[in-house]
């Protein structure tokens, strides 16, 4: 059995993790092991469908030691958040660029329509996994998780992303949610994703201080797993495994990346204390267009732009619009090299420092290179 709801495992590993943060002195620990109890908890809700008696007293001793932990995460955040104002006017012009190349592209692909998802034998799907994993020499990996039976289902019906990692810096504990598990490319995707965040759980080495500026103040995040995608998709095309299914998870995954890179563009164009404030989250949609259209030609193009734009978060837009740049990149650089090659090699050295353009200028990444990368999945998507 490839996923699992017996919920067992996660009753233990919450056991550690609350022994481990009530034996610990260290402040970076204490937040680490805080998100992580916190995700646990409410996980094994998911996967249980029960709901999990978790009081703050409870998991954190008492109110004032939870809110001590709250304004140490609003400290990271508000960095975060300063990073971004620092840089942005370099983010408005990349993102910019890159934004040009891509919505044309995406406005070619509007009328596309899915093919239905066809349903895998387990051991057909275990054998794609596998093989896919054993191209790269990350079996051993897959195995692990599946000998352990640490990769679980989700019930749908909750209000989560398609799937999702856990992992506890101190012990190195680490489990592999996905939503609405079935033997189908949807699983086999979320897997891929997932096992993009155990990788690089799995090269973690270093103090847990640097785990908590990663995770939560750089955008670097979401590299890895967006470069599993495209690792695992190319695996399909070329091994002619579920080639029409595979086209359309590059729709999309296309379309998806598109609404990251809007909503990080126009997050650059606004005002810095909106976004150290956060008071971005509360503008209405005209409040917005005001505040953008000095950018933009006519109103026509503005709304244009901003129409299906209704939610914006700096940590998740941001993440997930330099996961997808890098990863075209770093999947490369793997194809070509392995996963031990110089770029791979300071990525892992680098990601935990806040963003700064130089990561990018260092490997050439530049909006004209990734237009000549993009196209290469365009080609794909037109046949």
């Amino acid at each position: 059995m490839i996923a699992t709801n017996n919920t067992r495992g996660l009753y233990h590993r919450l056991q550690v993790a609350n022994k481990l943060l009530k034996g610990s002195h260290d402040k970076d620990e204490k937040v680490a092991l805080f998100n992580y109890i916190a995700n646990l908890y409410y996980s094994i809700g998911r996967v249980s469908n029960m709901e999990i008696n978790a009081s703050e007293k409870k998991v954190f001793g008492s109110h004032k030691n939870f809110r001590k932990l709250m304004r140490r995460f609003d400290l990271y955040k508000l960095k975060m958040l300063e990073n971004c104002v620092k840089y942005k006017d370099f983010h408005s012009d990349f993102l910019g660029d890159i934004l040009v190349v891509v919505e044309d592209d995406i406005n070619e692909l509007e009328d596309r329509k899915p093919i239905d998802t066809s349903s895998l034998s387990e051991d057909d799907f275990y054998t794609i996994f596998f093989d896919f994993m054993k191209t790269h020499h990350l079996e051993k990996l897959f195995d692990k998780f599946i000998k352990e039976k640490r990769i679980y289902k989700i019930i749908g019906d909750c209000d989560i992303s398609l799937g999702f990692t856990l992992f506890n810096p101190i012990n190195h504990d680490s489990d592999i949610f996905v939503k609405d598990f079935g033997y189908d490319i949807n699983s086999l995707f979320i897997l891929a994703h997932g096992f993009g965040h155990a990788y690089d759980f799995n090269h973690f080495d270093r103090a847990v201080s640097f785990y908590n500026q990663y995770f939560h103040q750089s955008f670097y995040g979401e590299v890895l797993p967006k470069t599993f995608e495209r690792l695992f998709l190319n695996y399909l095309f070329q091994n002619h495994i579920l080639e029409d299914e595979a086209i359309d998870k590059l729709f999309e995954m296309e379309i998806l990346n598109y609404d990251y890179l809007l909503g990080s563009y126009i997050l650059s164009l606004l005002d810095d204390k909106l976004l150290i404030d956060e008071k971005y989250r509360t503008l209405s949609h005209q409040d917005l267009i005001n505040r953008i259209k000095k950018y933009f030609i006519s109103e026509e193009e503005i709304m244009l732009y901003i129409q299906n734009i209704t939610y914006f978060d700096v940590g998740e837009d941001f993440n997930y619009t330099y996961g997808n740049i890098l990863s075209l990149y770093l999947k490369g650089s793997i194809e070509e090299d392995g996963f031990d090659n110089p770029m791979m090699n300071d990525f892992l050295e680098k990601r935990n420092n806040l963003f700064t353009p130089e990561f990018l200028s260092r490997w050439d990444i530049t909006p004209s290179g990734y237009q000549k990368k993009h196209s290469m999945d365009m080609k794909i998507l037109k046949k």
